[in-house]
This record gives C-alpha cells, sequence and structure tokens, in this order.
C-alpha cells in the first residue's frame, strides 16, 4: 500500500493543479459564444456568467480583467484551494457535526454573495461586456 505513486488524499490537490493548468492554457480570455444557458434561452446572464473567461484571465496573469469578468473568482479559488489542503492533510476522515455547518455555512454564503454580485452587475449594466 505505501508504494503507490499517488495516494487517494493527493488526488484533490492533482485535480485542481489540472484544472489551473487547463485553464491557464484553454479557458476563453476574451470575447466567444455565449456558453450560459440561462443567457442563450432567457437573455439573461446567470450569477456565475463571465466566471470561466474569469478563471482564463487570472490563470494567465491578467488579474484586472479577471476581476472585471466576474469579482467573485479569485474568493472560490480560495476555497477551493483551503478545500484541497484540507483533503490533503486530513484525507477520509469523517467529518463531524461542525464541519458539516461549516460547509452548509459556506454554501449559503456563496450562493448569497453570487446572487448579491449578480444583482448589482445586472443594475449596474457591468454584466452585459462580459457577452
Amino acid at each position: 500500500m505505501r508504494d503507490r505513486i499517488l495516494h487517494r488524499r493527493e488526488l484533490p490537490l492533482v485535480g485542481l493543479a489540472t484544472g489551473l493548468l487547463v485553464a491557464a492554457t484553454v479557458a476563453p480570455t476574451g470575447n466567444g459564444a455565449t456558453t450560459c444557458v440561462l443567457r442563450v434561452c432567457t437573455g439573461t446572464a446567470c450569477p456565475g456568467c463571465g466566471m470561466s473567461r474569469a478563471t482564463g484571465n487570472f490563470m494567465q496573469g491578467n488579474f484586472a480583467a479577471s476581476w472585471d469578468y466576474h469579482p467573485y473568482f479569485p474568493l472560490l479559488l480560495v476555497q477551493v484551494v483551503v478545500l484541497a489542503l484540507w483533503r490533503l492533510r486530513w484525507g477520509n476522515k469523517p467529518l463531524d457535526y461542525s464541519h458539516g455547518r461549516i460547509a452548509v455555512f459556506l454554501m449559503v454564503g456563496n450562493a448569497l454573495a453570487l446572487a448579491a454580485i449578480w444583482l448589482v452587475r445586472l443594475a449596474t449594466g457591468h454584466i452585459d461586456h462580459v457577452y
């Protein structure tokens, strides 16, 4: 068991690194075809619209453009990195009640923050430049 090249606990970090590498090389950074299903069907942007372009720009070092496409991306990235490091450190250790509460708090907090940013972007017309 100890002679495995990659341990199960390391998979989230490998996945994160792979995703960031792919984002740095193939994620869109400029105008292109709209892939948002809500936008295509209704003409209204979703709360996550611009996130792919924000990721691509961030990974290529264009931090201002990343922020402009979606200001919430850096915080989501920090959360994913912390989660991957947590998984690397503690692995499959069962979560207790407090961990579940933290997870619910983060999910609800992220949803509320995305909704608030979305409403501000819709009200100011800032979201229209994403397309």
